[in-house]
Parts: C-alpha cells; sequence; structure tokens
C-alpha cells in the first residue's frame, strides 16, 4: 500500500508508431483501488513510440521539443532529433558484467547543465573500461562530443546512478548499491547520494560527518539505491530501490541518515525475513511515501508542472523496473496512481516543453536491443 511517512546489435532506424490509450485518467469510471492509497488509473493519451534499438535504456536529457540525449547501458549515447537517431561519437568506454543475472555497468544517466543552451554542457555517469565509476562533462553545444574530461571518480562499482541540478553551480549525483555493508560506512561511496560543484569540486558547505575534518562529496547516507533525482521547489526528492516491498519515495535532507540497512520499509528481506524495526535506528528519516505490500522497483522521475495533463500537474512521475508501468505519486494524500499499463520496464520519465510526457522503456529481455523511446500526448 502507499503510506504516508511510515517506515516499517545494431541500433535500428527510427520507428514512429501510434496507438491510443483507451481508459481516462482522474474520472471515478477508470479508477480502480488495487491496495490502500494505490490506484490503477490508465492516462487517456496517445502513445507514439518515436525510436528503438537501444539496448538497455538509462537515461534521457531534454534539449528541446524534438531533441533528445538518450544514455543505454550497453549501446551507447544516442542523439535524437526531428525523428533521426545517431550514436554520438567519442563517448568514454564502459565496461558492463552480469550479477546475479542482472546487466550493470556501462552508461548511466546523462544530464544537461542548466545553462545548455549557453554553454552547451552534457554530463555523464558510467562505470569505465576499469570499473571505476566516473562522471564526465563534454561540449555538445555543435552537435558532436568535444573537450571531454572525467570531473569525478569513485572506486565504488555502482549498480545506479542518476542526477539533479541544485542550481548552475550544483549537481547531486547517486551512488547505489544492494549490499547491506557500505551505507552506512562513511568510508565508501555507495549506498550515498553526493554533492558536487559543477567541476566536480566538493562545496564548502556539503555537510561534515562522523568527526571528519571537514566537507565531503556525500550529501546524505543509508541509501540502497537511488536512481531518480529531481530538485524542485527549493527540495531534493528520490526514488530508492528497496527490498521485497520497501521501495521508498523520499525527501533527502542535508547530512540525513535515510537507515539502510538498519532499518527498511516494513517489506522482506531478500532471504524473506521481515525487515529489521524503525527503533533499531532512531535518527532514520522516515520516507514521503512507501509500498511495502507493491514491488516497483522506482526508477527516474519527473515532477509535472504546466503540463498536458494538468490533473497531474505537481505530483511526480516516475518509472517501475518490476512493476512495468509509470507511476504518480501525490504527496499530499500519499496515493499512487498506475497510469501506463504494460508500459514495459520504465527507466525514465521526462515532461517536453509543450507539456507532453516522454518515457523511455526497456521490454522483456528476449532481445538484445529491447528498448524504446516513447511519447505520451493527450488523446483526442
Amino acid at each position: 500500500m502507499g503510506v504516508l511517512g511510515v517506515r516499517s546489435r545494431r541500433f535500428l532506424p527510427t520507428v514512429v508508431v501510434s496507438v491510443v490509450l483507451v481508459a481516462a485518467c482522474g474520472t471515478s469510471d477508470a479508477e480502480e483501488a488495487l491496495a490502500e492509497g494505490i490506484l490503477s488509473a490508465p492516462l487517456e493519451a496517445t502513445s507514439t513510440v518515436l525510436a528503438d534499438g537501444f539496448v538497455i535504456p538509462q537515461g534521457v536529457a531534454v534539449i528541446g521539443e524534438d531533441e533528445y540525449l538518450i544514455s543505454t547501458r550497453a549501446s551507447g549515447l544516442h542523439h535524437y532529433a526531428d525523428g533521426e537517431t545517431a550514436v554520438v561519437d567519442g563517448t568514454p568506454a564502459v565496461e558492463v558484467f552480469s550479477t546475479g543475472g542482472v546487466i550493470v555497468g556501462g552508461m548511466m544517466d546523462v544530464s544537461l547543465h542548466p545553462d545548455f543552451e549557453d554553454n552547451g554542457l552534457v554530463y555523464l555517469a558510467y562505470l569505465d573500461e576499469d570499473l571505476t565509476f566516473a562522471v564526465s562533462r563534454f561540449d555538445f553545444s555543435d552537435r558532436s562530443l568535444a573537450d571531454a574530461e572525467v570531473i569525478f571518480e569513485s572506486e565504488f562499482q555502482t549498480l545506479g546512478a542518476a542526477f539533479a541540478w541544485q542550481d548552475a553551480d550544483h549537481f547531486f549525483i547517486s551512488i547505489g548499491t544492494t549490499d547491506v555493508v557500505h551505507p552506512q560506512d562513511l568510508s565508501v561511496d555507495g549506498g550515498k547520494i553526493h554533492r558536487l560543484r559543477a567541476d566536480g569540486s566538493v562545496p564548502d558547505d556539503n555537510p561534515t560527518f562522523g568527526g571528519a575534518d571537514g566537507p565531503s562529496s556525500i550529501w546524505s547516507i543509508g541509501h540502497r539505491n537511488n536512481q531518480g533525482l529531481v530538485f524542485d521547489d527549493g527540495a531534493l526528492y528520490a526514488t530508492e530501490h528497496g527490498d521485497i516491498g520497501g521501495d521508498e519515495f523520499n525527501l533527502v535532507e542535508r547530512a540525513g541518515n535515510f537507515g539502510f540497512p538498519n532499518v527498511t520499509s516494513g517489506g522482506l528481506n531478500f532471504d524473506n525475513v521481515p525487515s529489521v524495526s524503525q527503533d533499531v535506528l532512531d535518527q532514520a528519516i522516515d520516507p514521503l511515501v512507501t509500498w511495502p505490500d507493491f514491488t516497483i522497483a522506482p526508477t527516474g522521475v519527473t515532477r509535472l508542472t504546466g503540463s498536458a495533463f494538468a490533473e497531474l500537474d505537481g505530483q511526480f512521475l516516475f518509472g517501475g523496473l518490476q512493476a512495468q508501468n509509470l507511476f504518480a505519486v501525490n504527496i499530499e494524500t500519499g496515493e499512487t496512481s498506475l497510469l501506463v499499463p504494460d508500459a514495459g520496464r520504465v527507466r525514465d520519465v521526462a515532461q517536453l516543453p509543450s507539456g507532453d510526457i516522454l518515457m523511455l522503456s526497456e521490454f522483456p529481455l528476449d532481445a538484445a536491443s529491447n528498448g524504446e523511446l516513447i511519447r505520451l500526448s493527450p488523446a483526442g
């Protein structure tokens, strides 16, 4: 249930295909309660596949109404412009590998500097050939890669990473993990959200943890795997993978400890043992919303404002891997809506200047090139 504040190959040519999702969002006839706080409320929208053939897509960065960058784990960085898609040459070499049957590493999130129109800077997170996690930036002003430089490195082999910009000189980057050792270990970068300056240096006003001599890149600790970050109205929000039924949506506080692995959100650990209760770590920060009876595996997130789907404005949209749906969460009510049935494993979501929604999905892993870039527009 959704509970407020409770812890318990080749790139294929562009393909454009449109279908109409027939159920109405926000109407009582279309909404169906799945559990307390969780509604099935399919969006009345036209779904258009703009491009396909991505190998494990990860992130999408919107340059303009019809121009985007798409990062993928295993098929490079792609540039989509006016219906045409091409691989961006010159991106860093990456390494992918399998752990527990899951392909990890490679490219992760991609993000534009807030002043991209003026400086052309693009930021990319990835695992390099030496299995080092890195953030690099490059100039994409001329729609080709130039002046690439690595601005941050970590020896931690993260399973996922996401960007969010606070302002033109500060960004956040998550470094995810699934282990139960590192999130509380301040000597390790994994299981943390980090805050850096635009050049990769550590801001002087970052927190100082655990008797250290000064601030580090670490902004918050006790996370499992944050694959979606968004900075909105002066606050940082994050989706977080939990254990079984332990996914979270968090308001990330400066120097906050979000408890993992000592405190989880009321589901089951992966050995089916009940999660440790909150009183184990009193200082742990409660999630805004958690779903102890519903596994989502949440990913990229954005907050809608002035969108083409006015009934969703103010809500946070994010993808779900396990649930294979697009979700909206209302932090005022704690309600979570399932918007796009059979959406595939939604990796990222963004709002276009027109107010339409852009969704990056992958479908069952029975093909090497299974990722799609999908545009959702109001039906009719």
